[in-house]
């Protein structure tokens, strides 16, 4: 009877196992579908002064990987987290400059974003089939990794950008026996707008001489 009691004491004492806070996930976006960024040169004129020159570059195939963490659980499907999910996109550019044509390979970012999640995924806990999340962060931009040019002039360095992500996520059985969670991700980063001497009088379009990226990415969620 003692040993009984004593068993039962040591098995109450016990605390219950945490649920996990961390997620991760596998994403790709291309194809020459929606995921494009934008590429900026600064090529400066004859008197030097600072002449930008951009194009719109697609990615044929951009991989992901996808890590969040959990800052607070306000409930089984209500969490508030910060994430981040390089993204290495394999594309070709070429910007036109005064000089001649520059070219660039791949593509680089690097966003960390505070979000808000709700349903699937938003915890371990979460028992919803569907599921959305916003995020608004900050993102480095590198495009292109690598970068050929001529003469006078080079691509513009890492830019920081603002960026914006909208999630929506699902639990499905397709292809996927034991169920898996699944995320379509909308993801914007928009940086600032350099001015060149090159356009004076017509103002450039809402894109020109703006680092950016806008994609629709497709995750597959690894751990939940």
């Amino acid at each position: 009877m003692v040993v009984i009691c004593m068993t039962a004491s040591i098995a109450i004492a016990q605390p219950n196992e945490s649920m996990p806070k961390a997620f991760k996930n596998f994403g790709w976006s291309g194809l020459f579908l929606f995921d494009f960024s934008t590429t900026v040169a600064n090529s400066p004129d004859l008197l030097g002064q600072d002449a930008y020159f951009s194009s719109i570059t697609p990615s044929v195939y951009t991989i992901s990987w996808g890590w969040r963490w959990n800052l607070i659980e306000l409930n089984d499907h209500l969490s508030f987290s910060i994430e981040t999910e390089p993204m290495l996109g394999f594309s070709y550019s070429t910007v036109s400059t005064n000089v001649g044509d520059f070219n660039g390979f791949m593509n680089f970012d690097l966003p960390i974003m505070l979000g808000v999640n709700s349903g699937t995924a938003a915890t371990f806990r979460s028992i919803e089939l569907k599921g959305i999340a916003y995020n608004i962060g900050v993102n480095i931009i590198q495009s292109p990794l690598v970068g050929i040019t001529i003469d006078e002039g080079s691509y513009l360095g890492p830019q920081v950008t603002v960026c914006s992500s909208l999630k929506f996520r699902s639990w499905t059985y397709k292809n996927a026996p034991e169920g898996r969670g699944r995320e379509i991700e909308l993801f914007a980063a928009l940086g600032r707008q350099y001015e060149s001497v090159e356009t004076p009088i017509d103002a450039p379009s809402f894109l020109s001489n703006r680092p950016a990226h806008f994609a629709i990415v497709f995750r597959k969620m690894l751990n939940y």
